[in-house]
C-alpha cells in the first residue's frame, strides 16, 4: 500500500514525488506512505522527509523499523532452509573451499565466491516495478 518505493537501484524525482502527493493531499489523501531504502541516492529517510516537507508542503513522521521487520518466528521453509545450508557449509569447508557463500541458485545448493556475494548487485524484478504504481492507488 506504499504510494512510493525508493530503491538506491532507480533514480526517483523527488520534485514529481513530492508534488504527487501536495495533490493527494488536496484531494482529501489524509495520509500516505514511503518506503526508503538503505542506501538510496537521496539520503536517508530523514533527510529524505525534509526534503519533501519543503517541496510538498505537508507533515512528515519518519520511522525507521531497523531489525524490527526482520524479526517474528521462522517457518517451516526457514528453518528447513537453514538445515540445509549450515550442512552445505560444513561440507564445502570439508572439501577445502574458502571465502565463499553458500545459498540455493535455481533450487539448487550452490556457492559464490565472498566478494562476488557481496559486491553482486541482484536485478530488480520489473513486475513488481510495474504493479507498484497500480496497487498504490
Amino acid at each position: 500500500g506504499a504510494e512510493e518505493v525508493l530503491l538506491p537501484e532507480v533514480e526517483e524525482d523527488l520534485d514529481k514525488i513530492g508534488r504527487h502527493l501536495h495533490e493527494a493531499h488536496k484531494m482529501g489523501k489524509t495520509s500516505s506512505i514511503i518506503i526508503v531504502a538503505e542506501g538510496e541516492q537521496h539520503g536517508n529517510a530523514t533527510e529524505i522527509a525534509e526534503k519533501l516537507r519543503k517541496i510538498s508542503d505537508c507533515d512528515y513522521r519518519v520511522v525507521v523499523l531497523g531489525h524490527i521487520q526482520r524479526g517474528g518466528s521462522p517457518t517451516a521453509r526457514d528453518r528447513v532452509l537453514a538445515a540445509k545450508l549450515g550442512a552445505f557449509a560444513v561440507e564445502s569447508l570439508l572439501e577445502g573451499k574458502k571465502n565463499v557463500a553458500v545459498g540455493e541458485l535455481k533450487g539448487e545448493r550452490s556457492t559464490i565466491p565472498l566478494e562476488e556475494a557481496i559486491t553482486k548487485k541482484k536485478p530488480l524484478d520489473s513486475y513488481l516495478r510495474h504493479l507498484l504504481p497500480i496497487l498504490s492507488r
